[in-house]
């Protein structure tokens, strides 16, 4: 395949581009759906996806295609010549890098659990099903999602290089008659017990709020411990701030910050791990071709890096921390350092407050600030004096990032792989306590 792109980016280049990349993902992919303690869908499909980094005269023109023929970019080179010709030349335009041609691909991201889901998918619904109900479950709805991808990468100063991954997701929201409780798993490969564990969490916060009275709370501030799904939802929004680009337009609630300034308590380390195996985005290379590495973001609350690629790092006079993303750079792994709790302390250690599953409608009301609200889904429970003391139908969070990263007051120890929807990334983290949080009614 990288012959094939190689000879795509050398006709592209003598159509009159000065720097061409050519992205190819090819994809193939199975998921079952389950609705009602039932497989409603089970599907496979292969596809393949292009995308391309165009520049002439500075100017900067990336579009993508879904197509295995070729051949049909080079018919479309008149019209991408006429396209990029109408364009002003791009304020963040920087050349290319000479790329890292001596990186390896990452060799052991594939993995024989997710192939086997492949092959067979029910026998890995039926185990999800299963567990839900032996814990106490009534109802089952969720997805299991697994496929195999090669990427490769041609550019048109030499790099060319193709690696291989698998990634697997399942999620699972368990009903106890009205309540419901969720939670989710997203790595390169799985063991049939991550399966087991998704269902277990699930049904054991549908059961939590089903037994526990409903409670009806005045909006304030609140004491609150998120679980790893609420928390993922949240680093998702993080890591785009840490973005170089979101500095240079100043649409990131970080971009008054710099290298060095405290952003959080100094509990807080996240980083971003490109080339953990049991992770979904690892990668030995970026989008520009460099190798990429371990980067801290933030440690024990002190930022210690933005995002970059060389756009955004030759703008800000620093280099690029291999997270390409043509225009916008991007993290690969994220993980937030364990604390020092186990997750029933952390319940144990709240006098009054509560304890959210999930969430769901993340939106910024001022993005400069970092203000944002975002509604609560499944078990709210309510804690008092250590304990379980009621349950909450549904609350907004509508507070400020930056206010909850510097009101942490305790980690869990144990980081879980987590993902479904609302958690775009690949990340891995723990449950997390944060201190007055405001707490509203949704409308």
């Amino acid at each position: 395949m990288t012959h094939v792109l190689s000879d795509l980016v050398k006709r592209l280049s003598s159509a009159g581009f000065d720097e061409v990349i050519i992205s190819m993902e090819y994809v193939d992919r199975t998921m079952v759906k389950i609705a009602n303690s039932q497989p409603s869908v089970a599907q496979s499909w292969s596809e393949v996806l292009i995308d391309l980094y165009l520049t002439k005269d500075k100017k900067i023109l990336v579009t993508s295609m879904t197509t295995s023929d070729l051949d049909e970019i080079l018919r479309e080179t008149p019209r991408l010549l006429e396209q990029i010709n109408s364009l002003e030349p791009s304020f963040i335009y920087a050349k290319i890098p000479e790329p890292d041609r001596e990186v390896s691909p990452l060799t052991n991201l594939v993995k024989n659990s997710t192939m086997k889901f492949m092959e067979d998918p029910g026998i890995y619904a039926e185990i999800l099903v299963n567990k839900a109900h032996e814990e106490g479950g009534e109802r089952v709805a969720g997805a299991l999602d697994g496929y195999f991808k090669r990427r490769c990468i041609a550019t048109s100063n030499g790099f060319e290089k193709c690696e291989d991954s698998t990634g697997f997701t399942v999620y699972a929201r368990v009903f106890v008659r009205d309540s419901s409780g969720h939670w989710g798993y997203g790595g390169s490969g799985f063991d049939p017990r991550d399966i087991e564990e998704v269902a277990t969490k699930a049904a054991y916060y549908a059961k939590e709020a089903s037994r526990a009275k409903s409670i009806n709370i005045d909006p304030g501030r609140y004491n609150v411990i998120l679980t790893p799904l609420v928390l993922g939802n949240f680093i998702d929004y993080i890591s785009m701030a840490l973005s170089g680009l979101g500095k240079i337009l100043g649409t990131s609630f970080f971009a008054k910050n710099n290298p060095g300034d405290q952003i959080a308590n100094e509990m807080f380390t996240l980083k971003d791990l490109p080339h953990r195996d049991d992770m979904m985005s690892s990668t030995a290379f970026d989008d520009e071709g460099l190798a990429t590495r371990d980067n801290i973001l933030i440690e024990r609350g002190v930022l210690k890096s933005f995002i970059h690629n060389t756009k955004t790092a030759t703008i800000l006079e620093t280099r690029s921390t291999a997270n390409a993303g043509w225009i916008m750079p991007r993290p690969w792994n994220l993980r937030v350092e364990p604390g020092d709790f186990d997750e029933e302390e952390l319940v144990r250690e709240m006098r009054r407050g509560l304890l959210i599953n999930n969430n769901w409608y993340t939106r910024y009301q001022n993005v400069v600030e970092g203000q944002f609200s975002t509604v609560t889904r499944d078990a709210v429970l309510v804690i008092e004096n250590g304990e379980v003391a009621g349950s909450v139908k549904r609350v907004r969070i509508a507070d400020s990032f930056p206010s909850l990263l510097r009101n942490i007051r305790g980690l869990g120890k144990r980081l879980y792989k987590t993902r479904w929807w609302e958690i775009r990334r690949s990340v891995e983290l723990p449950y997390i306590m944060i201190e007055n949080v405001n707490i509203t009614k949704p409308e």
